[in-house]
């Protein structure tokens, strides 16, 4: 799940299901362009999977040097 915290405002962006197992370990990529925020997580070893999930939110200050998606 992708969500944003403004004050005390929770936010959710987006979702996916993912069925984690106890006793796994993880690992977790997060990236943002611009305004358009990505994540996937997948079993550590394993192959890395693709972008699992995406959201837009326009409200993300962009400075300099910042870039859009295409």
């Amino acid at each position: 799940m992708l969500q944003k915290k403004v004050g005390s405002t929770l936010t959710n962006l987006a979702s996916v299901s993912f069925p984690a197992g106890g006793g796994v370990n993880y690992t977790l990529r997060f990236q943002a362009i611009g305004t358009v925020l990505y994540a996937k997580v997948w079993m550590t070893g394993s192959a890395e999977p693709g972008w699992m999930v995406q959201a837009t939110d326009p409200n993300i200050p962009l400075r300099s040097g910042s870039r859009n998606a295409a």
